[in-house]
C-alpha cells in the first residue's frame, strides 16, 4: 500500500459541524491528488488547527495521511510542499530494553519528567524507585483545596509538590510544535490512560486539570505493574557519593531516615525545588543562574475574548473558548509575552513556601469558567539580579513573592488591580466587568507595590502593542493579579551529552528543575530522553 501525506486541507467552519469530516477529507484528498475516491482506502488525521487569518472565513486546516490502493502510483511533485511522504519513524518504538541486570535506579520527583523517565526505565525492565516529597494525587488534592479555602499551606504537598508535579494543576496544555517519536510516545500514553484521542493531532491539545488527576493514577498503576515502586511523602535528604560517583541517597519519611543504595539517581525535582537547588550548590554540584520571566496574571471575561478573537463566530462552540498568544519586543531590549493562557480558567495560588504569594493559571477539561486568564511576563536576565551567584535568580524570585505577601496583608491574599487603573498607576477601589477567580482571597493593591518598575512599565508599554495585534485586548475592566514568578526554573544544572552531571557519574538531571525545559510535554520528553541516555550509557 502507498501512503501519502497531504497538508492544508481546509474545511470551512460554517460547514464543519454539519458534515462527516472524514468523508469530506477523503473528497478533498481525491481532488488534490486527482484520483478517484475508490482508490483512497483510508485516511488518518495527523494535525488539525484553526485558521482564523480571515475572521469572516474561519476554517479548520487539516493534515492527513492517505493510504492509496496498490495500483495507484502517485508521483510526488517536489514543488508542492503540501504533498509529501509520511515520516514513518514517528510511530517507531522508542523503548530500549536493558540487556543486563542492575541495581534499581532512583528517580527523585514525579512530575512530567520524573514520571516519563520512570515509565521508560520500567518498560526497559529496570524497576525504578520513584521518590516524591509530596503526597499521592488522592491526598494531594485535599491539601490543595484546603489551602484555597482556608489559606493553610502544606510545604511538602501543594500546587508545586506532590504526584504529577506542578503540571497537575496547570491546565494540561501540551505545546507540541514539530511532532517526533518521543512526543508521540508521551501523547499516546496520555490517551491510553484516559485523555481524548484528539490530543494526538490537535495543534493545541489540552487535557484539563480534572482529567490529569485520573490519568496520573492510571500511569502510576502501569509503572507499578512493571515493577516500579512509588514512595510518597519521602524527601531526598542527601546524595551519597564514593569519590566522584553516586552510590545512593539518604531519604526521610516521617522523621525516619534511611539509605537507598543505587548507582543511578535521576533528579527531576521541578522548577520550584529551592531546597534541592540550595543543597546541590552547597555540595559543589555545577550550576548557573538563567533568565526567566516575571509578571502578572491578566483576566478578561471569556465571552469578550471570544468576541475580539473570532468576531461574528464568537458563539461557535467548535472554536470557543478562544485563546491567544501575544509577544512584543520593546525598545528597551526586553520582551513581554503571554504565557500559559487558560481559556475558561482560574487564577490560582501556586506558592510552595510560607509567607510567599505566587500566582498561576489552570482550566478544567471543559474550559467553561467565566474568565480567560494568561500570564503577562517580562524577560529578566542575570543582570537584573545584581549578583553572579548561581542562586541569585532564585533569591530574586523569592524577594518579590515575600514582598507581595506582606503588601497584600500577610494571609496569602493576592493583590488585584483593574487594567485601566494599572495603566494610570492608581489604586482600584471597585470591580466591574471582571470578577477575580484567585483563592484564598484578594485585596485591592497596586502592582507597583510589589513588582520592580522595569516589570510594570514594560507591561504597560506592551499592553498597547498587544492591543494592536489583538484589537480590544486593552479592556479597561480586565483584572491583574500577581505576582507570577515561577514560569520556569531560575537555575540550570550543568549536564553532559548523556544528561549526566559534569562532575559526578551516575547523577542525572531532567525536566524543568534541570533548567532545560518548560511545560508538560517538553519535560516529559526530557524524561524519556534521560532514561534512554541512561540505558545507552549504563545498561547496554
Amino acid at each position: 500500500m502507498n501512503t501519502i501525506r497531504i497538508s492544508n486541507l481546509k474545511i470551512n467552519l460554517i460547514n464543519h459541524a454539519s458534515i462527516d469530516v472524514k468523508t469530506e477529507l477523503i473528497s478533498l484528498v481525491s481532488k488534490r491528488l486527482d484520483i478517484p475516491l475508490s482508490k483512497i482506502l483510508s485516511i488518518k488525521i495527523i494535525k488539525k488547527a484553526i485558521d482564523d487569518k480571515d475572521s469572516d472565513n474561519i476554517c479548520f486546516r487539516y493534515t492527513v495521511d492517505a493510504t492509496l490502493a496498490t495500483d495507484v502510483s502517485y508521483n510526488i511533485k517536489h514543488k508542492d510542499k503540501d504533498i509529501t511522504l509520511p515520516d514513518k519513524s514517528l510511530y517507531s518504538p522508542v523503548v530500549i530494553k536493558a540487556r543486563k541486570k542492575c541495581v534499581r535506579p532512583v528517580v527523585v520527583g514525579s512530575g512530567p519528567a520524573g514520571l516519563f523517565c520512570a515509565l521508560t526505565l520500567a518498560e526497559a525492565g529496570l524497576c525504578p524507585i520513584i521518590i516524591e516529597k509530596g503526597m499521592e494525587i488522592e491526598k494531594r488534592d485535599f491539601y490543595v483545596k484546603h489551602f484555597f479555602e482556608n489559606g493553610i499551606l502544606n510545604e511538602n504537598t501543594n500546587i508545586q509538590f506532590g504526584e504529577g508535579g506542578a503540571g497537575t494543576y496547570s491546565d494540561g496544555k501540551l505545546k507540541v510544535g514539530m511532532m517526533n517519536p518521543i512526543k508521540f510516545k508521551v501523547l499516546s500514553e496520555f490517551v491510553k490512560s484516559g485523555a481524548e484521542p484528539e490530543i494526538l493531532y490537535l495543534e493545541k491539545p489540552h487535557i484539563g486539570t480534572d482529567k490529569l488527576k485520573l490519568i496520573l493514577l492510571r500511569l502510576r498503576r502501569y509503572i507499578e505493574s512493571l515493577g516500579g515502586e512509588y514512595r510518597f511523602s519521602t524527601r531526598m535528604d542527601k546524595l551519597l557519593f564514593m569519590n566522584d560517583r553516586i552510590e545512593g541517597i539518604m531519604v526521610e519519611n516521617k522523621n525516619d531516615f534511611y539509605e537507598i543504595l543505587t548507582d543511578t539517581v535521576i533528579l527531576a525535582t521541578g522548577h520550584s525545588a529551592r531546597d534541592t537547588f540550595s543543597y546541590l550548590h552547597s555540595i559543589g554540584i555545577p550550576m548557573k543562574s538563567k533568565s526567566f520571566g516575571i509578571g502578572l496574571r491578566i483576566e478578561h471575561p471569556q465571552e469578550y475574548i471570544n468576541k475580539i478573537r473570532f468576531k461574528k463566530h464568537s458563539n461557535n462552540h467548535e472554536i470557543t473558548p478562544a485563546d491567544y498568544h501575544l509577544v512584543t519586543h520593546l525598545n528597551t531590549k526586553r520582551s513581554v509575552y503571554s504565557f500559559c493562557m487558560c481559556p475558561g480558567g482560574y487564577v490560582i495560588s501556586a506558592t510552595s513556601e510560607e509567607e510567599c504569594v505566587v500566582t498561576n493559571g489552570m482550566s478544567l477539561n471543559s474550559r467553561n469558567g467565566d474568565n480567560a486568564n494568561s500570564a503577562l511576563l517580562v524577560s529578566v536576565t542575570e543582570s537584573d539580579f545584581k549578583s553572579q551567584h548561581p542562586l541569585a535568580g532564585m533569591e530574586y524570585q523569592k524577594s518579590i513573592e515575600k514582598l507581595a505577601y506582606e503588601a497584600a496583608g500577610k494571609n496569602y491574599s493576592a493583590g488585584i488591580q483593574k487594567l485601566e487603573d494599572f495603566m494610570c498607576n492608581r489604586n482600584s477601589n471597585s470591580l466591574s466587568g471582571t470578577l477575580p477567580t484567585y483563592k484564598p482571597s484578594t485585596v485591592f493593591l497596586k502592582c507597583d507595590d510589589y513588582l520592580p518598575d522595569y516589570i510594570t512599565n514594560s507591561i504597560r508599554l506592551a499592553i498597547y502593542d498587544m492591543d494592536n495585534w489583538l484589537n480590544g485586548f486593552y479592556y479597561p475592566d480586565a483584572l491583574l493579579t500577581g505576582p507570577e514568578t515561577r514560569s520556569t526554573s531560575p537555575v540550570r544544572m550543568l549536564r553532559d551529552d548523556y544528561m549526566q552531571c559534569v562532575s559526578k557519574k551516575g547523577l542525572f538531571f531532567c525536566g524543568e528543575g534541570s533548567g532545560y525545559t518548560g511545560g508538560i510535554l517538553s519535560s516529559a520528553t526530557d524524561g524519556i530522553n534521560c532514561a534512554n541516555s541512561i540505558l545507552k550509557l549504563t545498561y547496554n
